[in-house]
């Protein structure tokens, strides 16, 4: 049942229903203390704004044991930064992350902090290693929950950076990206990438 409220307020912040999500998050919280529902549940909390909801699971994940959770933590401050604008603290935060364990939202992670700072190779080189590391992407969060939406905006990112690279290989990315998501609808990426692939052309 945690699983179930963790995965579904996942979905409904992808639907842009904050408070459908909220309410899933706080059921998956209260019911389970497992380290990948604390964390979903906080990603939720961190996309809605609700920073005192966050910072407690946050502090837990970062005092138990386990390097995966304190891994988590540290994804969770630095996205908390990220969302604050501050790209270079989101960095060094991630860095670290990638030290205590290798998994592939830090590397997406990074290519999203080094877009936000202009660095645009290094973004790119994050990106490309999710790419390589594609089958990762189906449960990034060490469980059984599958989580292979997180993958397409991969190529959207790529493209982003390849842009600010002035590479001709962003259409490319776009072109994938849009072909995954072509059943995806009022999706602000699939707008967006629409967009840059026409000005491109």
């Amino acid at each position: 049942a945690a699983d179930k409220s963790a995965a579904l307020g996942l979905l409904q912040l992808a639907l842009a229903k904050g408070g459908a999500a909220m309410a899933s998050a706080d059921a998956a919280s209260k019911a389970s203390k497992e380290e990948s529902i604390y964390f979903r549940a906080g990603r939720v909390y961190l996309e809605t704004g609700q920073d005192s909801r966050l910072r407690p699971i946050t502090a837990d994940l970062a005092a138990r044991a386990s390097h995966d959770a304190h891994a988590y933590a540290k994804i969770l401050d630095a996205e908390s930064k990220l969302r604050h604008g501050n790209a270079q603290a989101a960095i060094e935060t991630l860095q670290e992350a990638q030290k205590i364990a290798d998994m592939w939202l830090t590397h997406f992670d990074l290519g999203l902090a080094y877009l936000q700072a202009g660095q645009f190779p290094e973004a790119s080189s994050q990106f490309d290693a999710c790419l390589k590391r594609k089958g990762e992407a189906t449960a990034i969060f060490l469980d059984d929950v599958p989580s292979y939406h997180f993958f397409p905006p991969v190529y959207y990112y790529q493209g982003r950076a390849q842009e600010g690279m002035k590479s001709g290989g962003a259409a490319d990315s776009y072109k994938t990206f849009l072909a995954l998501k072509k059943d995806s609808k009022d999706d602000p990426l699939v707008e967006d990438a629409k967009k840059r692939l026409a000005v491109s052309k």
